[in-house]
Formats: C-alpha cells, sequence, structure tokens
C-alpha cells in the first residue's frame, strides 16, 4: 500500500467474514450516453453502497469479488480506497486510492475533483441513490449485472 497508512498484510484478525460484492454497469441505470453509463459500480454487501468505480474499459476491478471485513475490530480490507464516506470502516487515502489505478491515474476515471480532493461525500452516497443500491445486490454472495444490449466491445 502506499501512503502514510500502511497495512501490514500478515496481520491476523479474527471474526473475518468474506463479505459479496455486486458489480453494477452504469447503463443499467443510465442512458447509454451519459458518462455514468461509461463505468462499474461496485456495490459492498456490507455497506450497502458503492464502494469502488471503474471504467467500463477497466475489467481488471471486476475480478474482486468478496471483501475481507471484521466489524468487531474495525477493519476491512478496502477501507483506504473505499468511496462509500458514510461506512463505518472507511478510512479513505487518495494515495491508497490512486495506487489502485495506477496505470491510469484518477482522472482518467472520471469521478468529480470534488471527491478525491475534498472528500466530500460522491452522489451515489446522497439520496436519493444512497438508500436504493441494496436493491441491486445478488445476495449473499454477489455477481455481475449488466445492460441486456452491452456486448462489452462496442466504442465509448
Amino acid at each position: 500500500m502506499i501512503g502514510k497508512n500502511v497495512i501490514k498484510l500478515n496481520e491476523e484478525k479474527t471474526n473475518i467474514l468474506s463479505i459479496g460484492i455486486t458489480w453494477l454497469q452504469g447503463r443499467v441505470l443510465f442512458d447509454p450516453e451519459s458518462k455514468w453509463s461509461k463505468a462499474y459500480y461496485g456495490i459492498c454487501h456490507f455497506g450497502n453502497c458503492i464502494f469502488a468505480v471503474t471504467p467500463i474499459d477497466h475489467p481488471k476491478a471486476l475480478t474482486l469479488t468478496t471483501i475481507r471485513v471484521s466489524p468487531t475490530e474495525d477493519y476491512c480490507e478496502r477501507a483506504y480506497s473505499c468511496l462509500n464516506f458514510k461506512c463505518p470502516l472507511n478510512k479513505f487515502d487518495k494515495d491508497v486510492f490512486a495506487g489502485e489505478f495506477k496505470d491510469m491515474g484518477t482522472f482518467t476515471l472520471g469521478l468529480p475533483h470534488k471527491i478525491i480532493g475534498k472528500l466530500e461525500n460522491p452522489w451515489w452516497c446522497e439520496e436519493p441513490y444512497y438508500s436504493k443500491w441494496k436493491d441491486f445486490k445478488l445476495s449473499p454472495e454477489g455477481g455481475r449485472l449488466e445492460h441486456k444490449d452491452f456486448k462489452g466491445n462496442e466504442e465509448l
């Protein structure tokens, strides 16, 4: 990990839960021409909100299928890169977040600068969206929801 917050990878944790993730393609919710349709939104089943956003043409993040969490130890393996600022386990660090997309840069992600710069809640952490993400969860294990007309190889 990068930044001032370093996690020891071999640190023993107890009461670990394996939490599912549902990846929701933006085209399911937004007009295909909208910039918000050109991303996948990762819904954490623990926080019931978006914890990650990745461009539709960057499928590497979609390989993530679970998050290890221990609420009793205030531990989440994604705490430093989580975009759900309302989650009680969130410890967002913009350097750690940027490190996860080191091959792209944070501006390529299309996220509003205020999210990275000032840590303001993004639109998905506000109503009417915040309380709706749980409706898209593929519980308990997670999965991927994609628009029926998306083939994965269209021009973006």
